[in-house]
């Protein structure tokens, strides 16, 4: 039977507190954390371990060499299961759409998707155009100046008039906007979306109340420049990963909400539909969840981070025990209230959108569980919901190599459908 990260996370801070500060409790802290990024590679080149656990096995027969002819076999097998479990059928999508659900896609736009949820190498999609760095937030009285990118689909691609506001995966502290994302961007844009890539200000400058404002406010200036590119300011979609996909998520399902709307707000922030790559749906939850890794992160990330330019340089990266009360202004017990406020969870009703959620089910850093609650409660309430989950994927699947990652490739098969059937 397999076992879940959160159980693992959670036998890794009992035994830490029998064994803290020793050199077990530092190796288990590390295989904890770094055995997460292991998986997410391994996952994304499982096709490459098919390869050449094959090629393995043949050399292994041909010189009779039977371990390496067993070993060829049996990283072929593991590495094959993980790509068909995670590019077989998803039924929760039927489910959501009805059985000949694809009929329903234009047949002009249904040629621009892929054809298959994996395909060994992901082309290019040339002549999209992309404007960098176009401001959408100017206020005289803060410092902070949100700037968005703009993805528009090549010239002779018929506009679809949807507009897709990305909100990028940040643990609300880290990371911007156009980290990895650019295939996927270049491929809904060349199926005639648009794509604003918003990137909105982090902690420790912006606090969850002006995060969530800022996903508002570019909700309401792609309404406001609509016409400009094309767009109909009734099909706007947002989308997000982790962090900021409890961001697109809570904007999504609370848009009236004066506390986090701006002061002078000139249209509502409501949306088409949502999708949330991993995203945290539960705060308390998510707290419980990492608040067992007590140990500090492994300094090979941070450099790696800082390399990348995705870090300040000197900056640690901080413990879950750490980080969330910083942007919550305290523990789940000291704000209870804040962490309700900012779990989607609590604002599921009627009004909700059409909610796409995509999510691995060895995720390390957002249980799949909390994916599996929020669909439970909007199916509940009558809302249109599809919940596709990866068998063995790791938190950040879509960002690791799409061109040939299998569950990156899946995702954006399902995620190009789910806009398709909003046009």
């Amino acid at each position: 039977m397999a076992v879940s990260p959160r159980r693992v996370i959670q036998d890794f801070g009992h035994l830490e507190g029998e064994v803290s500060g020793s050199i077990l409790g530092q190796l288990l802290r590390r295989f904890a954390v770094e055995g997460s990024v292991f998986r997410m590679v391994l996952g994304a080149v499982s096709p490459l371990l098919v390869f050449g656990g094959g090629l393995a096995a043949l050399a292994g027969l041909l010189q009779h060499n039977w371990w390496i002819a067993a070993t060829g076999v049996l990283v072929t097998l593991l590495a094959g299961r993980f790509v068909w479990r995670v590019t077989r059928p998803q039924r929760d999508f039927t489910a959501a759409f009805g059985l000949n659900w694809e009929d329903h896609i234009p047949a002009g736009l249904r040629s621009r998707l892929l054809l298959r949820r994996y395909q060994p190498w992901l082309r290019d999609d040339h002549g999209v155009r992309w404007t960098r760095d176009v401001v959408i937030k100017l206020d005289p009285n803060s410092p902070h100046i949100v700037r968005a990118d703009i993805w528009q689909p090549p010239p002779g691609v018929t506009p679809t008039h949807l507009a897709v506001i990305f909100l990028h995966g940040s643990a609300w502290y880290y990371f911007h906007k156009d980290f990895l994302t650019r295939r996927l961007f270049r491929r809904l844009a060349a199926q005639g979306h648009l794509v604003l890539d918003v990137g909105y200000t982090l902690a420790p400058h912006n606090d969850l109340d002006g995060m969530l404002a800022e996903a508002k406010q570019s909700v309401i200036w792609m309404k406001e420049h609509a016409h400009l590119y094309d767009v109909d300011p009734d099909r706007i979609v947002l989308a997000g990963e982790s962090a900021g996909a409890n961001l697109a998520l809570l904007a999504a399902y609370i848009p009236d909400d004066p506390s986090t709307l701006p002061p002078d707000a000139l249209a509502d922030s409501r949306v088409h539909a949502v999708i949330s790559f991993y995203g945290p749906t539960d705060m308390r939850a998510k707290y419980e969840y990492l608040r067992p890794l007590t140990g500090p992160t492994p300094t090979w990330a941070r450099h790696i981070g800082e390399w990348l330019g995705i870090i300040p340089k000197g900056t640690p990266l901080m413990r879950p025990a750490t980080l969330f009360p910083r942007i919550m202004g305290g523990t789940p017990d000291e704000v209870p209230d804040r962490y309700r406020y900012f779990s989607p969870m609590n604002h599921v009703g009627r009004h909700c959108p059409p909610t796409l959620l995509l999510h691995g089910t060895a995720d390390f850093a957002v249980s799949v569980d909390q994916a599996r609650q929020l669909a439970d409660k909007l199916r509940a309430q009558g809302s249109r919901v599809a919940l596709v989950e990866f068998p063995g994927a790791e938190h950040d699947f879509d960002l690791v190599w799409p061109r040939i990652s299998p569950v990156a490739q899946a995702a954006f098969y399902y995620t190009e459908r789910f806009l398709a059937l909003l046009v």
